[in-house]
């Protein structure tokens, strides 16, 4: 009797957690699904590299909160500072950790036409219910005085959630 008392006992704790995983996995979000938000910027941490060499004096810390992101469910991201809005696709890329954003280079339309867009790479670094990181790397190739320079900046950018 007590051999077939433990085997019900088992059974049932075995069908418990099972419950208990499959419920927890019901309830956990997609990286898309968090993602799909709007998000005010905090900060950028943005560290500039020249020929590969870290230049100290160019890396800055600056506050972003004019500057907001959402992400909506069809793809689309909207990106507005002041009056200004951009708006265009966005993917996951990579597993779920790269963020692809089409368009991103033409938000660079300020530097001048003998500098091309930079190569843009952006990672999700931290994704919660209320936080976003992204760990943005650009690429740019320019001549200064008739040398090659390899520009590179490497970014953290922090948004949090807006209700």
């Amino acid at each position: 009797m007590k051999i077939y008392q433990s085997r019900i006992v088992i059974v049932a704790l075995i069908l418990s957690i099972f419950t208990w995983a499959c419920q927890k996995e019901e309830n956990e979000k997609s990286v898309s699904d968090q993602l799909v938000a709007k998000w005010q910027g905090q900060t950028i941490h943005a560290d500039v590299y020249v020929n590969g060499l870290k230049i100290d004096s160019l890396t800055q810390d600056m506050n972003i909160d004019t500057i907001q992101f959402e992400f909506d469910a069809s793809g689309k991201y909207h990106l507005t500072s002041g009056n200004y809005t951009y708006s265009n696709n966005w993917a996951l890329e990579r597993n779920n950790t790269e963020l692809k954003l089409d368009g991103f280079e033409e938000l660079f339309q300020l530097l001048p036409d003998t500098i091309p867009p930079p190569e843009t790479t952006i990672f999700i670094s931290e994704l919660t219910d209320t936080k976003l990181v992204l760990e943005g790397e650009s690429e740019i190739a320019i001549q200064f005085q008739g040398f090659p320079v390899l520009l590179k900046i490497e970014s953290l950018i922090t948004l949090n959630k807006l209700p």
